[in-house]
């Protein structure tokens, strides 16, 4: 169990990784954003996490989140980010439904596995498949388009050179 958590995490982290280096600018603000509002999540929260404050803040911070990705999928009508902030709506929809418990520090165990800490995990792996996804698509698009202006480029020179021929 250990294992895939730490796989998932090497995950996240090369998607990141993977996102800012060859993404387009939405999957790096997709990625910066997420990164962001979650350290600042981590570092500023000082309660315990079967605190009802602490709750609150997660779902600030989910809200936040997806927000931001609304906010850069409409600006670059980025099809991965829009389903990133789903996503990432159905993470805050989840934590207000956790608010809405009558007994906040009760677990909803299913065969003896804890479901909102799966439903979240879940849910953050879909926004990093969905950022993955994004960079991949925006990476392969700019090798079609270098590919595309070098065949172009070769193409004009031959006939250029071509027709200097026929002209002499």
């Amino acid at each position: 169990m250990v294992i895939l958590i730490y796989l998932a995490i090497a995950g996240m982290l090369v998607t990141a990784v993977l996102a800012l280096w060859k993404g387009g600018a939405p999957e790096r603000l997709g990625v910066i954003i997420y990164a962001v509002i979650n350290i600042v999540f981590q570092v500023a929260s000082t309660q315990d996490s079967r605190s009802l404050l602490y709750s609150y803040e997660t779902l600030g911070a989910d809200l936040l989140i997806a927000t931001g990705f609304l906010i850069v999928a409409l600006r670059y009508s980025s099809l991965w980010l829009a389903g990133a902030m789903v996503a990432q709506g159905l993470a805050t929809a989840i934590h207000g439904f956790h608010l809405e418990d009558e007994q906040i520090n009760q677990k909803l165990v299913w065969m003896g596995v804890n479901v909102w800490i799966v439903a979240n995990n879940v849910i953050s792996s879909v926004v990093f498949w969905m950022l993955l996804g994004g960079t991949i698509a925006t990476w392969r698009n700019r090798r079609r388009v270098k590919r595309a202006a070098k065949e172009s480029a070769k193409l004009i020179a031959d006939a250029l050179s071509g027709g200097a021929h026929l002209a002499a």
